[in-house]
């Protein structure tokens, strides 16, 4: 019957019934093939955006999960629901012999224990993402975090897709034809670039990149959002790298980054054959302040001294806190010790001035232990020993003071 009335059909209709079915089965095919290339594109996009986002919850549940702090368990997970995919999330303690679940956002067919092998693993599992990662305290591994993403959304999306591709085809042919590449260009553009923004990040770890918008339809949605995650990310890095180097009370560096500077300040001096210097800074009757007049003045002391140690010292200089009321000084291209000298009476000129603790006007004071060096002669342990040596003297010597260090257990200074 369907070919005795094509035969009927005049020929210009035989064509463009032809041409019809054709450019129908070609954009249906293409739809096809484009959703499950689309499809499989989101499959590694979440893969690799949430496993990001489960790495950087791990890590920020080192210390909930040592103290485990339920309250700020569920915190992190609920900064992990941003897409609307979690259907569940926990949070377990490992360090005893059942585990704890410290926060768990209930799910049928889930519980908190685990299912894949490996210190940080995804699969899909019964048509969902589940992701783990193993929390870790200094290489100890105390606990676990457990995600699961629905991707119901990915198979809806790639079905619109294909429908829509379809409608355009039967809709009319010559549309179909002439607009059908220009709409698969304008859809799958964004897509590909999203996919390659990813891969950059995941190879490069640039989590500065951002996704181009080509459009207001679900896809530029879709980018604004992943570009709202990577900005989340990234300051979640800037605050990592910030409480990994800097210190979180007086701003200062501490004792890692203090001892990078040291090391490439040895080594600046060996490159340019001028001596550098290492100061110790240690106040004096600090203990008296935090018994008497409380930590919270302690505090403030602490950073009126680093602020003053600041204003006191060159600016290629670096000022940092090691902990507790010692601060250290890296001095660059000293011209000779004379310098170094002046830097240390600077120092303690700056912090003569009385600090009003509460009612309590404080003379603060403080002993300085000064070390000079050559990048040829001197590596880190030994410069901090000398300064650290020449602080012992400063203080025997009734502190409020500097001491050089000389060699031998003989110091100078004022």
């Amino acid at each position: 019957m369907f070919s005795k009335r094509f035969m009927q059909l005049p020929y210009k209709w035989k064509i463009r019934y032809v041409i019809a079915v054709a450019v129908t089965l070609a954009v249906m095919m293409m739809g096809l093939i484009f959703g499950i290339y689309d499809y499989r594109v989101q499959k590694a996009d979440m893969v690799s955006e949430m496993s990001t986002i489960a790495g950087v919850v791990a890590r920020r549940s080192s210390a909930v999960v040592s103290f485990q702090d339920s309250r700020r368990a569920t915190e992190n997970l609920t900064g992990t629901i941003i897409t609307g995919r979690v259907i569940y999330a926990c949070i377990k303690n490992t360090m005893v012999p059942q585990g704890i679940v410290l926060s768990e956002i209930p799910a049928l067919n889930y519980e908190c224990k685990r299912e894949l092998d490996g210190r940080a693993a995804a699969d899909f599992l019964n048509n969902n993402l589940v992701l783990e990662n193993e929390i870790e305290v200094n290489g100890r591994v105390i606990g676990f975090l457990k995600l699961v993403m629905d991707t119901n959304s990915m198979s809806q999306r790639t079905a619109s897709i294909i429908f829509a591709l379809a409608i355009s085809a039967f809709g009319s042919v010559i549309l179909a034809m002439i607009v059908t590449n220009r709409y698969q260009h304008a859809l799958y553009d964004p897509i590909v670039d999203l996919g390659n923004v990813a891969q950059s990040i995941t190879r490069d770890r640039d989590y500065q990149i951002r996704a181009k918008k080509a459009s207001n339809d679900e896809v530029g949605t879709t980018v604004e959002a992943f570009n709202t995650m990577l900005e989340m990310l990234q300051d979640d890095k800037n605050q990592l790298e910030r409480m990994a180097y800097y210190d979180a009370l007086t701003g200062l560096p501490n004792r890692r980054l203090f001892l990078e500077k040291l090391a490439r300040a040895i080594s600046h001096s060996r490159l340019n054959d001028k001596p550098f210097g290492v100061i110790f800074i240690d106040l004096d009757n600090f203990k008296w302040v935090n018994d008497n007049l409380g930590h919270d003045m302690g505090d403030l002391l602490l950073k009126v001294i680093s602020k003053r140690t600041e204003s006191a010292v060159r600016d290629i200089d670096t000022v940092a806190r090691l902990g507790g009321d010692e601060f250290t000084v890296i001095l660059l291209e000293l011209k000779d010790q004379g310098e170094a000298e002046m830097v240390c009476q600077r120092i303690l000129d700056a912090l003569k001035p009385k600090i009003q603790l509460r009612d309590h006007p404080h003379q603060a004071g403080a002993s300085l232990g000064l070390a000079i060096g050559y990048g040829s002669t001197e590596d880190v342990d030994s410069i901090i020993k000398k300064a650290d040596l020449a602080v012992y003297d400063a203080k025997d010597a009734g502190k409020n003071c500097f001491r050089v260090y000389q060699g031998d257990n003989n110091t100078t200074g004022v």
